[in-house]
């Protein structure tokens, strides 16, 4: 390796880096080029063909690269191409690559700053160590292997396409671009990448995309206008983990999935915005994650599969998740403290504060909590759910189904809600297995037009009727007691109604046992009536009971 000295001022040393490269007495020589403090402005591109290495005398930040003119400063090409920058600064021309390397060649650059024009760098064992991309960016297209880490783009982006196995490691990014952070049909690992301050408005800040494989450890994105994370694309998966999004753009999403696409996402928060959260159309998997103050619908399906377990929902506006002819899965999930913005006259206040909503699928839930609620724990339209595990405290009820569904609930603690803690309309058919309900502020239980079926069911201290069946809905109770309400222990509406009681207890209530339409079909069989305000029964033609 012959080494020259570059200097602008010094007669005895080499004026200029393409002065070394075409001395013909180097041709073919591996060169170490020590370059005196100063700006370098080439008239061309320079070449290079062998290893050369570019290092400052004075340190980093003495000497800066240049080319006049629209052209790459270096384009590294050949069989025994190499090209190693160490500390100095390389300014590109707007619209071409500052560095552009062939397939084949190899590339590192330490302590570098890379300004204006991007990089087009094959990826084969590429080395980029605490390096610097300004008002540009990095192509990284195709190879295998290679690093990138402690490395800051600011005004920048970082595009990898067709590469295997590149890792990256602490990288920044402020003042995001559109489609900062891509990554295309490529396998790729991170770890700690931090996204700040973005201000255009584009669908992503990290983009995962055609069959790209990506694992991500310790991922930040806040402020701007752009989306957070998009996985998309036939194959497309990645596994994101440590995920920190925050404040990203009005009517973007936080985090989404296409179709075909498949993520998997654990332990991070995801807060503090007006448009959705986490929008899935693929596949997406959930675990440890913590949605806060997000004042719309926060996690949003549509012909997608979510499975969810220990997920946190504070502050939702409107459904914590709603999801349309898609399946989701949930285990251990709490929706706690509805925003304020979400408590709204009671005609409309089923449609805000809600936690899970499933329109046209099907949900399998175990162990729902719902706390401080504008609208409901689960809300069912058109599906079927099977729910173990439901809690409920000061919402508008644990279950409302309605349209048709089918659902099952099996082990029910609802304690202070202002509406029914289950209430099955429209043709919905409510099975209640095990449950617990106390100091409901209206009708504890309810079947409007509807069937419900309760089984082993305690009632208590309810504002309103104990059980309700209303405009031809039917209700069947078979070990079932309700005591110590403020109104009829059960009611029937309506002529069309229909109650059927199977060893039950109804005590202690203010009205009647049971209150009900003199055409109402109401039976009963080992049912024990006790110390009810209005006596066993009563008949009621007007007002409903």
């Amino acid at each position: 390796m012959y080494t020259a000295r570059i200097s602008p001022s010094d007669p005895r040393a080499f004026a200029s880096l393409r002065a070394v490269l075409h001395d013909p007495r180097h041709a073919g020589t591996d060169l170490y080029l020590h370059l005196e403090p100063g700006l370098y402005t080439e008239p061309h591109c320079l070449e290079i063909t062998t290893r050369v290495m570019v290092v400052p005398v004075a340190g980093p930040g003495s000497v800066e690269i240049a080319v006049q003119g629209d052209d790459s400063v270096f384009a590294v090409a050949g069989e025994r191409a190499s090209l190693e920058l160490y500390g100095v600064h390389v300014r590109g021309a707007a619209g071409h690559p500052g560095v552009r390397t062939a397939p084949g060649t190899r590339f590192r650059a330490i302590d570098t700053v890379f300004s204006s024009g991007s990089l087009k760098i094959h990826g084969d064992g590429t080395e980029i160590v605490n390096c610097r991309f300004e008002d540009g960016g990095l192509h990284w297209l195709g190879g295998a292997g290679g690093v990138l880490r402690d490395t800051h783009f600011h005004n920048a982006f970082l595009a990898f396409k067709d590469a295997v196995g590149p890792t990256v490691a602490s990288v920044e990014f402020s003042n995001l671009v559109m489609g900062a952070f891509a990554v295309v049909r490529s396998t790729v690992t991170v770890t700690d990448c931090a996204m700040t301050n973005g201000g255009v408005d584009a669908d992503f800040s990290l983009g995962i995309t055609q069959g790209s494989d990506v694992r991500v450890s310790g991922l930040s994105i806040s402020g701007g206008g752009s989306g957070g994370v998009m996985v998309t694309g036939e194959g497309t998966r990645a596994v994101l983990t440590d995920l920190r999004v925050s404040d990203w753009g009005e009517e973007r999403y936080g985090i989404a999935v296409g179709t075909g696409a498949e993520a998997h996402l654990s332990s991070g928060r995801i807060s503090d915005a007006t448009s959705t959260a986490m929008a899935v159309k693929g596949t997406a998997t959930a675990d440890g994650l913590s949605f806060e103050n997000v004042r719309t619908t926060n996690v949003l399906v549509e012909r997608g599969h979510l499975r969810g377990r220990r997920l946190r929902f504070r502050g939702m506006g409107q459904s914590a998740i709603l999801a349309f002819d898609s399946r989701v899965e949930l285990s251990d999930v709490a929706f706690e403290d509805a925003h304020p913005d979400s408590y709204l006259p009671p005609a409309e206040s089923d449609l805000y504060g809600r936690g899970v909503n499933v329109r046209g699928g099907r949900l399998e839930a175990d162990g729902l909590r719902g706390t401080d609620l504008a609208g409901p724990v689960a809300l069912v339209t058109g599906s079927e759910a099977a729910l173990t595990s439901v809690t409920s405290e000061r919402t508008r009820g644990a279950v409302l189904a309605e349209e048709g569904s089918t659902v099952t609930v099996r082990g029910l603690e609802a304690t202070g809600d202002h509406g029914a803690a289950v209430r099955a309309r429209t043709g919905a058919t409510v099975e209640v297995v095990d449950a617990r309900v106390s100091d409901v502020s209206a009708v504890a239980l309810a079947a409007h037009e509807a069937s419900l079926s309760l089984t082993s069911v305690e009632v208590s201290g309810a504002k309103g009727v104990g059980v309700l069946a209303d405009e031809g809905g039917t209700v069947t109770l078979e070990d079932v007691v309700i005591r110590d309400g403020r109104h009829a222990g059960v009611g029937a509406a309506d002529g069309t109604s229909r109650v059927e009681a199977v060893r039950c207890r109804i005590a202690g209530n203010a009205r009647a046992g049971v209150r009900a339409h003199p055409h109402a079909v109401v039976e009963t069989r080992d049912v024990t009536f006790r110390d009810n305000g209005g006596g066993d029964r009563e008949d009621v033609p007007g007002p409903k009971g």
